[in-house]
């Protein structure tokens, strides 16, 4: 990966802004390795329960700070690519591109893979310690007292204060690179005061838990990132890449996969209808990512390789939203019929027709109805007949 990435970037096909997929999914699989170990199971499978919990919000942040870091790392590799205002010979740059990779990918690495898990595991501490604050409402930050401790954490131990204390807010662990602090319930007294410790680096003044992210914006990686337009419209186009994960297996063994950027406003609508397919209709259903990006089509489903967008059906509306699926460029439309909609399906499939052949005749190539639990998918060149 590193060589083609080096080869495209001295023939002049690859440049820092257009990011490079290989290399963000690798930086994602090596973080993404750490908090698995911390969330096991609940970090490869959706819960349809709890659509919006911090194992949601983490793997984004994981995926973004990916392509952030990914940036930084093709910007200082291109950097090199210079010497004394003249191009380096491929052999010479190649190795600069190695000692970039080795800096980033190896180096920094090892401290922010060791940060993943560690924020992981502080914001599930955090849960219980709101769980059993009545019992135990203060909290107490402790170093682990070797000659390591550096000493802007050193200044903090032994700190106690509520757990709803603005502190917590502010210098909730880790507080930098590769720290070992840690915090425990107590119903200790309160230290009295107010403290602030402005050498805490600005990235890790925060609560990871409370802020729902563990590697925060407020980071060099993304401040870089963020300058630059073309690899912001870039990085988020790079969501079209980020992982699905299982939201539902169905009797007959296929599956609704979820990507960690499906739409939050409509993701459990498009899992529920997405289950039904799986079950009824013996179809793979993937939920894709939502790119925002102005005039991006967004259709919300992958069905055996095809596009597909799913329709609310609540009235008369039929030609609108065979209107708005042709938009989104679908050649299969999924029309989940709402209770809505007091006619029967035979009626909808008539009016249908009637829409298709006036104005969508070759627009589509199938259409999928859903009605309650029940899924019919139709050719529209059979409709039409």
């Amino acid at each position: 990966m590193i060589e083609k990435i080096a080869k495209d970037m001295h023939e002049g096909k690859l440049k820092s802004e257009d990011l490079n997929v290989d290399l963000v999914k690798q930086i994602y699989k090596d973080l993404s390795s750490g908090t698995e170990t911390v969330y096991g199971e609940q970090w490869v499978k959706f819960n349809i329960k709890e659509p919006n919990s911090l194992v949601q919000k983490f793997k984004k942040n994981l995926w973004q700070f990916s392509s952030a870091k990914t940036y930084v790392e093709l910007q200082e590799m291109n950097n090199n690519l210079l010497d004394k205002g003249r191009i380096r010979p491929y052999p010479e740059f190649l190795q600069e591109v190695r000692k970039t990779s080795q800096k980033f990918n190896e180096n920094y690495l090892q401290a922010e893979r060791q940060t993943a898990v560690k924020g992981a595991q502080v914001a599930e501490q955090w849960k219980g310690f709101l769980k059993n604050a009545d019992l135990f409402p203060n909290l107490q930050y402790l170093t682990v007292g070797d000659d390591r401790v550096r000493p802007q954490h050193q200044a903090l131990n032994g700190i106690v204060k509520p757990i709803k204390d603005s502190f917590w807010k502010t210098y909730y662990p880790p507080n930098g690179w590769r720290c070992r602090c840690y915090v425990i319930q107590t119903a200790a007294t309160v230290t009295p005061g107010k403290f602030d410790d402005d050498t805490v680096q600005p990235e890790f003044r925060g609560n990871v838990a409370l802020d729902e992210e563990i590697f925060t914006e407020k980071g060099g990686f993304f401040k870089l990132l963020n300058m630059d337009h073309k690899a912001k419209v870039n990085a988020e186009y790079m969501k079209l890449n980020a992982p699905y994960d299982e939201a539902y297996k169905a009797k007959n063994g296929k599956k609704v996969y979820a990507n960690i950027f499906a739409d939050d406003g409509d993701k459990i609508k498009n899992i529920e209808t997405g289950m039904i397919i799986a079950e009824k209709l013996d179809k793979d259903v993937f939920v894709r990512p939502h790119i925002d990006v102005q005039n991006h089509k967004n259709p919300e489903y992958l069905i055996d390789g095809n596009l597909a967008d799913r329709k609310e059906q609540r009235g008369k509306n039929i030609s609108s939203n065979l209107n708005s699926a042709k938009k989104q460029g679908c050649k299969t439309v999924v029309f989940d019929i709402t209770d809505e909609f007091t006619q029967s399906v035979e009626f909808f499939k008539n009016q249908l027709k009637g829409h298709l052949k006036a104005h969508y005749k070759d627009a589509f190539t199938e259409i999928i109805i859903i009605k309650g639990k029940t899924a019919e998918r139709i050719k529209v060149k059979d409709l039409l007949k």
